[in-house]
């Protein structure tokens, strides 16, 4: 049997490589460096659906909440009176006003009521779609460390430490290559771990990685860099390894040249806040 002299890693860091010394001059940016850069072309909708059983200034009021809370993210929105504008409708109607719908770069939609039998109030609702702890704590990490390791915990307490294992081993390699990379970066990866206690108060930012809190039974692992623009695919249990990570993590060190980050990064930012 042909031993393997290359491993798929391997072949990648040659790629790039060969890559970059053809190029005629070095990007001054790394793919790191264009992550925080908004392009503007992959942003999140929510319409927000009312009709005239809500009062004028009970929308007017819905509006300014709208603005002032989604004014710095990446998420557009729309209120759309569906007794007037009978033909503007952008999603199927949500059968009990008001609510809305959140629909992803990729076409996915989430109806969220914003008449709740609860305490809690349209305001909170959307503030809740704009941000939430672990959203925030990405978005620091991200600022200053190389990349973030989102971890998505499963039931098997043992495939999550596994997985946490494997990823710190990756964050050590990434670490000792540091120094050669053609950019500086301050601070190696980050492991953020969310376990499945938190899944509702992440509903959002789970639903913006594609994944549906009540089908997750094996850890998932997803690479946010820049402002939270999701490196490749989310890693399910079958991919999880340190190849497939550790590939992930070098392409973001690397120069950017010929829109690399933009091939690489597969749209989605996940849903939220952005750096002000």
């Amino acid at each position: 049997m042909t031993k393997q002299l290359f491993t798929r890693r391997d072949l990648v860091a040659i790629a790039v490589t060969l890559w970059l010394s053809l190029s005629a001059s070095a990007c001054r940016f790394s793919v790191r460096d264009v992550g925080f850069i908004d392009f503007g072309d992959n942003p999140y909708y929510c319409y927000i659906y009312i009709d005239d059983s809500i009062s004028k200034q009970a929308a007017a009021d819905l509006e300014q909440i709208a603005h002032n809370t989604f004014a710095y993210t990446n998420l557009k929105y729309e209120i759309i009176n569906t007794s007037h504008q009978k033909d503007h409708h952008k999603t199927d109607i949500p059968k009990s006003l008001p609510a809305a719908v959140l629909v992803s770069p990729d076409g996915r939609s989430l109806e969220v009521p914003l008449s709740q039998p609860s305490q809690q109030t349209a305001a909170s609702v959307l503030n809740d779609i704009a941000g939430s702890p672990m959203r925030e704590k990405i978005l620091q990490k991200a600022i200053n460390s190389y990349a973030v390791i989102l971890l998505i915990q499963g039931s098997d307490s043992e495939e999550n430490q596994n997985a946490a294992t494997l990823a710190n081993n990756v964050i050590e390699d990434i670490a000792a290559r540091m120094e050669y990379l053609p950019k500086a970066i301050r601070e190696k990866p980050v492991l953020l771990t969310l376990p499945q206690k938190d899944f509702a108060r992440e509903e959002f930012l789970l639903w913006s990685l594609a994944l549906d809190a009540e089908e997750i039974a094996r850890p998932y692992i997803a690479v946010l860099y820049g402002r939270s623009k999701m490196m490749g695919q989310v890693l399910n249990s079958m991919q999880i390894n340190f190849s497939n990570l550790a590939e992930l993590l070098d392409i973001i060190g690397a120069d950017c040249e010929c829109d690399l980050d933009r091939r690489w990064m597969h749209g989605n930012m996940q849903i939220g806040r952005a750096h002000v």
